[in-house]
């Protein structure tokens, strides 16, 4: 079960690494989202947006991965 605290932090990191993706400080937001606990990192939209980081990077092949 999750706790208030818990919750607000997950959801700082989260914010967090997102900004750092639309502000295409790309390495970063893949390192911030790479920190995320496993059941989250492990996401479909965390994946796509650690995709659209490399993406950015023109690192296509980790794209695919």
């Amino acid at each position: 079960m999750w706790s208030t605290d818990g919750l607000m932090q997950l959801l700082q990191d989260i914010a967090t690494a997102y900004q750092a993706l639309t502000q295409f400080d790309c390495q970063h937001a893949i390192e911030l989202f790479s920190s995320l606990p496993a059941r989250h990192y492990n996401t479909g939209w965390v994946l796509s947006q650690v995709a659209r980081a490399y993406f950015e990077m023109c690192d296509y092949r980790q794209v695919v991965v």
